[in-house]
């Protein structure tokens, strides 16, 4: 087994550890996050950079999901071996990404200690209770090369630094009272009225929808949707 640092979340330094957690319980949303080769970084980098060039042959011209998987994700061999090894340990393998660089999977807490080598404490932090590792996780040397981390171990999430207190739209329905804004409000307020002016409708036009982490940061790889 191999130790992977920096696995501990850092909020458990300043929460009250309450102990172990029930080995009974059931995390249900791990997920295993996959490594690519320097190569197929390079590879990314500069396709990544290609679709950004105007001047490029392959410019704007994303991949789905599936492509992205066929050709940055594991292959046939090392996603049979991971998920076999994931059966292996008792967990339940509830789905692998199209792109195939997130394998998602739950167990219990008992299960995740005995495979990752690690505790799973209940912390106390405020008014909450969460849980997390309370150790640096491990991994066979076997997978070293192919998962770089593990995922929803820990219950802490972050809160946002700003906090918009109060709207004050100036609509007010006439027969419940409550307020509304309208769409040339919305466009006032995040300035996109001189968008509009100059004849952009959204139509043609497509935007990526980038979920919960899923530790890859190529939003434009994403397959897209259009607007219109």
């Amino acid at each position: 087994m191999v130790t992977l640092s920096g696995t501990v979340h850092p909020l458990t330094r300043e929460a009250s550890d309450l102990g172990e957690a029930n080995p009974g319980m059931r995390l249900e949303s791990m997920a295993l996050s996959i490594a690519s080769s320097t190569a197929e970084k390079a590879e990314l980098d500069a396709l990544v950079e290609a679709q950004q060039n105007p001047k490029s042959v392959q410019y704007h011209q994303w991949l789905t999901q599936e492509e992205f998987g066929a050709r940055f994700g594991l292959t046939e061999a090392d996603l049979s071996r991971v998920t076999g090894w994931l059966e292996a340990q008792d967990f339940t393998v509830k789905s692998v990404a199209p792109s195939r660089n997130l394998i998602a999977f739950s167990g219990t807490a008992a299960q995740t200690e005995a495979a990752l080598r690690t505790q799973i404490h209940q912390y106390r932090i405020g008014k909450d209770t969460r849980i997390s590792n309370a150790t640096e996780i491990s991994i066979p040397q076997g997978l070293v090369n192919v998962v770089v981390g593990v995922g929803g171990l820990s219950g802490f999430r972050p809160k946002p630094q700003a906090v918009v207190k109060r709207l004050d739209p100036q609509f007010t329905s006439q027969f419940s009272g409550n307020h509304f804004l309208t769409p040339d409000d919305w466009a006032t307020i995040y300035n996109v009225t001189s968008i509009y002016n100059a004849g952009y409708t959204g139509t043609g036009m497509h935007v990526g929808i980038a979920g919960k982490p899923t530790f890859r940061k190529r939003i434009s790889m994403i397959s897209a949707r259009p607007l219109g």
